[in-house]
Formats: C-alpha cells, sequence, structure tokens
C-alpha cells in the first residue's frame, strides 16, 4: 500500500488535535490555580492563617451552589476584627480585615480551576465559565435569614465599607 503525503498529514492532524484541546485544557486549569494561589497568599497574609488552610477552605466554598458570597465586618467582646463569609450552607471566619473582593475572585479561579481540571479526564465536555461571578455582597448581621445558624460567639457589626 502506498500512501500519499496529503493522507499523512491528515492522519497528523486528526491525531495532535486531541492532544492541543488536552494541552489547553491542562494550561487553564494551571492559569486559574496560579492566580488563586497568589489571592490566597494575600488573604492568608491579612488573616495571619496557613495559605494551606485558606487554599482548602476556597475549595469548599467554590463547591457550594449560590456563587454569591453574602459577607460582613464584625467585632467580637475581646475587640477582635473578624469578617464572616457565607456560601451556601458554608460559612467562614476570617479573623482580620479581609479585601472580600480578592476572596470572591479567589473562589471564582478556584471554580475554574476546577472545572478544567475535572474536563482533562473528560475532554468531550466543554467548560465553560460560571453564569454568574463569584460576588461579595455585604449582609448585615441583623438580617437573619442571611445569618441563622451561626455558631459564633457574640459580635457587634462594624460599619461596612
Amino acid at each position: 500500500m502506498r500512501f500519499r503525503l496529503r493522507t499523512l498529514l491528515i492522519l497528523v492532524a486528526a491525531v495532535s488535535v486531541p492532544f492541543a484541546w488536552l494541552a489547553w485544557l491542562k494550561q487553564n486549569a494551571n492559569f486559574h490555580r496560579r492566580e488563586c494561589a497568589k489571592l490566597v497568599g494575600s488573604v492568608a497574609t491579612t488573616t495571619g492563617r496557613s495559605a494551606e488552610a485558606i487554599q482548602m477552605e476556597m475549595a469548599v466554598l467554590a463547591q457550594c451552589p449560590p456563587v454569591v458570597t453574602r459577607w460582613v465586618r464584625a467585632v467580637d467582646a475581646d475587640g477582635t476584627q473578624w469578617t464572616i463569609f457565607r456560601n451556601g450552607g458554608h460559612t467562614w471566619l476570617g479573623k482580620g480585615k479581609v479585601n472580600v473582593h480578592e476572596f470572591a475572585t479567589a473562589v471564582y479561579h478556584s471554580i475554574l480551576a476546577q472545572r478544567y481540571t475535572s474536563a482533562q479526564f473528560r475532554p468531550w465536555i466543554l467548560v465553560s465559565e460560571p453564569a454568574v461571578k463569584p460576588q461579595a455582597v455585604y449582609v448585615p448581621l441583623s438580617d437573619d435569614s442571611a445569618w441563622h445558624g451561626i455558631a459564633r460567639p457574640p459580635m457587634v457589626e462594624v460599619k461596612a465599607e
């Protein structure tokens, strides 16, 4: 059997397209992981916690169905400032004055990194960005529907930014 150069080029193109798709998925997953790590480092510096612990919390928040993170700043009886985040049923307390927009953007990058990583194992599934970019929405402590059931010390709300 004789094959022509055209046949070889068609074969090479047909084989290389799936590999290029996988490389693109991996590159995007790594990009969003790096962006999340940058923002996690900033949040970890502010709160005084380890970056690994913050990254684990953000991964949990990224898996919650709603993409809107509610937040409020409060002070406990000792005068310690807290930033409280709530996404779905998950609540996170951050000591100090956390930049809430950095936090929401880090959750967004975490969501996309997870989607691109899982698409590497199922390349036939197209990856899309979340319908709504995660937002940080201020909700006062007096709103019982947003903060109901939080196990925390009694806190007094600090004026929103």
